[in-house]
């Protein structure tokens, strides 16, 4: 039942007025500090490259040195690849986890740090990572040295991802050229 002093409607009025006694108390908040704080505008040009992954790595590798190149030349510093863009999503690329070679990944890994580093990048690429019996479904920041800055794993896990990955528990924040930077796969951007 409806309160007894409303009317309908009242609440979306109080929420309207709250709302422009909160904007005006922010400029007003705004107004004070925008003195004595000088503003500071950095920019980080992010580019995403996506491909037809699949079980091949190789052919990833390829398709990923083409991003690579592409984001350079556009003057990117920030490069995304696709949910295990590395070695392909099981089960619609590879047949599972089981049918992954880790040794040949880590080859294709080291291979994307050190075109992040010849062409100074950051470069985020989709792989899976061992985790005990498990796997985890990860992507890694790699350095524009070639280093990699951060490995984050897949938190909210659906679909195919539940009975085939372990849960992250990482926040995935991360620094890229002083400007943070939040780490999400796939279905997480809805999870902020």
């Amino acid at each position: 039942p409806a309160h007894p002093f409303r009317w309908p409607g009242s609440h979306a009025v109080s929420q309207a007025l709250s709302d422009v006694a909160r904007r005006s108390w922010w400029r007003r908040r705004v107004r004070r500090s925008s003195e004595a704080v000088p503003t500071v505008t950095r920019t980080l040009r992010v580019g995403s490259f996506q491909f037809a992954a699949g079980r091949d790595i190789d052919r990833n590798v390829a398709a990923i040195e083409r991003g690579i190149a592409l984001a350079s030349r556009a003057g990117v510093r920030l490069l995304l690849t696709q949910e295990c863009g590395l070695c392909g999503y099981p089960p619609v690329e590879r047949d599972g986890v089981a049918s992954l070679d880790q040794g040949a990944q880590r080859a294709a890994f080291e291979f994307v740090a050190r075109l992040a580093q010849r062409h100074d990048l950051f470069v985020v690429v989709g792989m899976i990572t061992a985790y005990g019996a498990r796997s985890r479904n990860s992507i890694c920041l790699i350095g524009p040295d070639g280093t990699a800055r951060q490995t984050y794993h897949k938190r909210a896990l659906w679909g195919w991802d539940v009975g085939t990955f372990e849960q992250g528990d990482a926040a995935g924040i991360c620094d890229v050229d002083g400007i943070r930077v939040g780490l999400r796969i796939c279905y997480e951007v809805r999870f902020p």
